[in-house]
């Protein structure tokens, strides 16, 4: 429930920013750290770079490591085209 919850939480974010769901506008703790966006406003302290700040990472035993982010932005995305419930 927590994630579809977040999902939809980042779906009418989005929709009220005018923002596109992407990893530039959308980013997992884990995905920050590593500045996965392109965005070095700090040195990367992520899971590529010592694990300090692995935060979504995975969302279940079992999701491919830092499959986190796709799943939550894929789930915001169904969110925003067919409606948060």
């Amino acid at each position: 429930m927590q994630i579809e919850a977040t999902a939809q939480t980042i779906a009418v974010l989005t929709n009220t920013l005018g923002l596109s769901i992407n990893i530039t506008n959308v980013m997992t703790h884990a995905e920050a750290a590593d500045n996965m966006d392109g965005v070095y406003a700090h040195d990367p302290y992520g899971p590529r770079n010592g694990c300090e700040r692995w935060d979504l990472a995975i969302l279940k035993t079992g999701d491919p490591w830092m499959s986190g982010g796709n799943t939550l932005r894929g789930k915001a995305i169904y969110y925003q085209q067919y409606g948060v419930q």
